[in-house]
């Protein structure tokens, strides 16, 4: 479609992705509409009244060090493995530390449970499986900080709702990820190995860097989304070549 210019005008999620279909399909009027959270759910107020009893539900201590990861599937694209690896090094100097992992149908969790058994003997005493759960807030609420180490996005909708719950931001250079990380503001941009992972994680566990404050950067509520949303559908311009097949394709 893009390559028959069938299509005048695009919306995508972040800059990374507008630069790809700017260089890919230059005839396209790309507009950037960055993915929205609902702030009634994911807000500071939120996590701090159900972060003490979910804690204590997962059996986490006041002295565990709690990274979550979030995913329904596509757990090597998203860094999970990449996540286990750095956490297991970051044990080595803080035992402390934990991974909450949301997210998953069963029989996927069992096929990621059996290769962890074959590589990262004793897992199960710092990496919890949460399963599928409907308000991952309660989990966001839970921990302290969020990692995720994935290899490709356009703009992760959980990230989003991690920074609106005030949590420190680990994430890789992926698409989407400089819309709501400032990096060493409210998170870390962590490399694509897991030692790189590990050094930075390790500041932060040790105290040698703290967050500096709260920040969703370009993400969007829903009431600013759905604004945006209607002055970029007003304003997409006619293409002159094919009047009638005019169609703004939203790429999310």
């Amino acid at each position: 479609r893009f390559a028959h210019k069938t299509h005048a005008s695009m919306l995508v999620p972040s800059d990374a992705v507008a630069r790809d279909f700017k260089t890919a399909a230059p005839h396209l009027d790309v507009t950037v509409l960055p993915n929205s959270y609902d702030p009634a759910r994911f807000n500071l107020e939120t996590r701090d009244r159900l972060r003490a009893a979910k804690r204590a539900k997962l059996a986490y201590t006041d002295t565990d060090l709690v990274f979550v990861f979030l995913s329904t599937g596509h757990y090597r694209r998203k860094g999970f493995f990449l996540a286990v690896a750095a956490l297991e090094k970051l044990r080595a100097q803080h035992p402390r530390a934990r991974l909450l992992v949301a997210g998953g149908k069963p029989q996927t969790l069992d096929t990621l449970q059996r290769r962890l058994r074959d590589e990262h003997p004793g897992w199960e005493a710092w990496l919890h499986f949460a399963g599928m759960v409907s308000e991952p807030e309660k989990y966001l609420a839970a921990a302290d900080a969020f990692l995720f180490p994935s290899y490709s996005e356009a703009f992760a909708l959980v990230e989003v709702e991690a920074a609106a719950c005030g949590l420190p931001l680990f994430l890789t250079p992926h698409h989407g990820s400089e819309m709501v990380l400032e990096d060493r503001i409210n998170g870390r941009s962590i490399p694509f190995d897991a030692d790189g992972i590990a050094a930075v994680l390790a500041e932060f566990a040790s105290g040698q860097w703290k967050p500096q404050r709260t920040s969703l950067k370009h993400a969007l509520d829903r009431d600013a989304y759905a604004a945006a949303l209607v002055a970029a559908l007003l304003n997409a311009r006619p293409n002159l070549q094919h009047p009638t097949t005019l169609q703004p394709s939203l790429i999310r």
